[in-house]
């Protein structure tokens, strides 16, 4: 969607009006995008306003970007303002929160691979004792206390992994 909002925002720059620079889209964008702006065309040529052919095409789409498009091209219609400046910052803060979530993606990793690290280790570490030496791990099976720690142990396990899930879950 970025790109066929700045194929809009460069066709109305170089004179174009709305309406041509949809043609544009529907011509030289790829597949979903030209056949939708196509139908949204087909809908302009049959009496119904820009953007309300546009608006309908947010309401097929459900798409945020094209949404927040959708209403600056209305008001700046209204208004006469610049379409083309309000297109231009449309895309580039999609494509701002493109490269942020992109960028949150890449520095989460490390804390989710650390959250997996720590909730697997004890886990493992478990496993080894057990083998190793299966009468110190029986000891802790057998006695009440030692029953309590290992289901402490696994309640601290348990919290951790969930305050490392809700560290590394950022909503961009």
């Amino acid at each position: 969607m970025p790109d066929a909002l700045e194929l809009i925002a460069n066709s109305v720059r170089a004179g174009l009006s709305l309406v041509q620079a949809l043609e544009v889209v529907s011509q030289d964008a790829p597949q979903p995008v030209s056949g939708e702006f196509s139908e949204l065309l087909r809908d302009v040529r049959l009496g119904l306003a820009p953007e309300d052919a546009l608006e309908k095409l947010s309401l097929r789409w459900k798409n945020p970007d094209l949404e927040l498009f959708v209403i600056a091209a209305g008001v700046s219609r209204r208004t006469g303002g610049n379409l083309a400046d309000v297109a231009g910052q449309i895309v580039e803060t999609v494509r701002e929160r493109v490269r942020l979530k992109g960028r949150i993606a890449s520095l989460t990793a490390q804390g989710i691979l650390s959250g997996w690290v720590v909730g697997l280790l004890p886990a493992g570490l478990l496993l080894a004792m057990s083998l190793l030496d299966p009468e110190l791990i029986g000891g802790f099976m057998r006695h009440p206390l030692g029953m309590v720690m290992l289901g402490a142990g696994a309640v601290m396990e348990l919290v951790g992994a969930l305050v490392i899930k809700k560290i590394v879950n950022i909503d961009v």
